[in-house]
Parts: structure tokens; sequence; C-alpha cells
């Protein structure tokens, strides 16, 4: 052991000996450091990338996604390498990724980051009537769009579509179906106010309450009125269709 001890402190007061060894070590260090960053620089990385161009507010989901391998010199700034960071969030207001593009931090986000009016979720959508429901379902649906507008400051279009059962043997040929709730006077109405607005309903409560009534009494009044009055109800006055109305329906639950 003494023996070790002393060849030990002989190598290291040789001057010569510790300098070679130093320029060695110092060679071995530059090297295994030049290595690993030119291995840094040239093994691919697989990332993510959009399949088809998706427009601003869009819900990025994983058949929009595909991934393939990149030189890490290509992923500078935001890139974003894992896919489970995209799936299912939204491009970004103010982005639109175009095919072919990597994913970058700033222009993926979460649907509350988005402003409300360019959410995608619901611009649009169909309302049933003649089903389960009763006619005063119809308009409360269709006012509760309505208030979402103004509530929300967006834009919500209501389409009202007639339930028809089409698989059902005795009314896939016709268009007799009429629903529990439901006759073919107050079916014929609701068609006669859509065709007025064009077969939508957008935002704006005074277009709505002209159309459909300012309650669900009035509403109800506005079905028992003759189709020619319903399309037509600026040309009268208002009380002209409060009696034709009221005198309307009177005679229709007498029958």
């Amino acid at each position: 052991m003494g023996s070790l001890t002393t060849g030990l402190k002989k190598f290291l007061q040789n001057k010569n000996t510790v300098t070679i060894v130093g320029v060695v070590l110092a060679i071995f260090v530059l090297y295994f450091a030049y290595t690993m960053r030119i291995n840094n620089a040239i093994n691919p990385i697989t990332v993510p990338y959009a399949l088809e161009q998706i427009n601003a507010g869009t819900q990025i989901t994983e058949s929009m996604i595909a991934t393939r391998e990149v030189p890490p010199s290509m992923l500078a700034g935001d890139v974003i390498t894992n896919m489970g960071e995209i799936v299912d969030k939204f491009s970004a207001a103010d982005t639109v990724i175009p095919a072919g593009s990597l994913f970058f931090r700033r222009s993926v986000v979460e649907k509350e980051q988005l402003p409300a009016n360019i959410i995608l979720d619901y611009p649009k959508g169909y309302v049933l009537y003649n089903f389960k429901d009763k006619p005063l379902d119809l308009y409360n649906r269709l006012k509760l769009n309505v208030d979402l507008c103004d509530e929300l400051g967006v834009s919500i279009y209501s389409f009202p579509m007639k339930y028809h059962p089409i698989n059902d043997k005795e009314f896939f040929m016709n268009r007799d179906y009429i629903g529990k709730h439901w006759n073919r006077k107050f079916i014929r109405a609701v068609q006669a106010v859509l065709n007025s607005t064009k077969g939508k309903i957008g935002r704006g409560v005074d277009f709505f309450e002209e159309a459909f009534g300012c309650d669900v009494h009035e509403f109800m009044k506005i079905l028992w009125m003759p189709e020619t009055f319903i399309i037509y109800r600026r040309v009268y006055d208002e009380e002209l269709r409060t009696r034709l109305a009221d005198k309307y329906k009177r005679k229709t639950e007498e029958k």
C-alpha cells in the first residue's frame, strides 16, 4: 500500500506526465461533448403536423393530425412535439394552421380562451316539434336560443323541423303524422310563421316576438289564427287580429 502511494506521488510530481494526462482528458471531454451535440442535431424527432388546413376557432381532432420525423434544428421556437397537447384543443382565433404545418403553442388554445362569437359548437341547430312535445315546448326552446344570443353576444340560428316517422309503415309514404299534443291546424300555423322568417330564427328579440309572440299565451293565439292572417299580420291592426284569433279559437273548441 505504501509503495502504491509513493508511486502515485512521484507520478503527480512529474509535470510532463500530468500535462499529458490533462490534455488527454480534455480531448476526451471535448470529443464526448461534440459527439452528443452532433447526435442531437442529426437524430430525427417525431412531431405532429396538420393533415389538412385548420381554420380559426376549429376543434382539432386526432383525424386532423399525423406525425413525421424532423431534424431537431427545425424545432426552433415553441413547436409542440407531443400530440396529447393538441388533440381536442382549438386553433387560436387569429390563426389558420396550413396543411403540412407543425403546431406551435401560440396557435393551439383551450376552448375557454376563444372569443364566444367564434366557438363553433352552437351556431345553428334543428329544433324538433310534433313529436312528444307540446306547442309551448317549441316556443320555449326557440325563445331560449334568442335569449342566449343576447346573453353571450353570439348568433345562434334555429331551424324548426317537423317530426315524421319515416320508418313507420303507416306514414313513410305520406306526411300525415300528427303528434299527440299537436293538430293539423297548429302544424300549418307553424309553417306559416316560418314562411315569413325564411325557415330560420336568428338573434333579435323584437323579430322573434313579432313572429312567434311575446309569450306562450300569445303564441297559442297565433296558432289559432287563419293562415292568411298569420302570414299578413302586419297588414291588419292588432285589435282585429286579437278578436279574430279569440273567435276562431272558440269556434274550434266548440266543434
